[in-house]
């Protein structure tokens, strides 16, 4: 089932219920389970997906991570689904602008819960791509920044490895003055 399919099935349930809309749908677990759904199409389907389902799934994901961001089950669903969009070479797929949307709400997401160690897992496995950390526009310096914040406050070891390997690719492509910033922003 594609992300057409998907959505004609919840424009027809708004259609035949309209008291969802007033009450805002999106605004209720229905997201998080929507998103689930999606990961676990991404995860047994991806390649039946087109480019453009590709593309739409991104943007539709990184809508829902940027709107619910204090929405902890949201956040979770929503970065596993980035996990399945951007891992290996699928990644290569997706518009220089649609990854950086996903690095940013991955990024957004380790902000928020630095202590849920499942979402730093989801989010650093996703940015843990040489494809994506060689992309140019990406924000290096936060890059850096949250995966050295994530690296201090968690003391799982797989989040560490990821980290370790992101800042030794980000790092060298800082700005100096970024550079030389990071280390008093650490402190603070």
């Amino acid at each position: 089932m594609g992300i057409d399919r998907a959505s004609d099935i919840v424009t027809l349930l708004l259609e035949r219920n309209p008291r969802l809309e007033r009450v805002s749908v999106l605004g209720t677990p229905f997201t998080a389970h929507a998103l689930h759904c999606v990961y676990y199409m991404l995860q047994s389907g991806y390649d039946d997906f087109s480019d453009s389902e590709v593309a739409e799934c991104a943007t539709v994901v990184c809508a829902a991570l940027r709107k619910h961001l204090l929405n902890l089950g949201v956040q979770m669903a929503g970065s596993a689904c980035l996990y399945h969009l951007c891992k290996m070479k699928r990644i290569s797929r997706l518009s220089v602008s649609t990854v950086r949307k996903c690095v940013d709400r991955c990024l957004d997401a380790a902000e928020t819960y630095p202590e849920t160690t499942q979402l730093q897992k989801n989010v650093w496995l996703t940015i843990c791509n040489d494809y994506l950390l060689q992309l140019s526009g990406i924000n290096f310096y936060r890059t850096c920044k949250v995966a050295l914040e994530s690296m201090l406050i968690n003391n799982d070891a797989g989040v560490s490895r990821m980290t370790i390997a992101i800042v030794s690719i980000v790092a060298p492509k800082m700005r100096s003055q970024d550079a030389r910033i990071l280390p008093v922003m650490l402190d603070t």
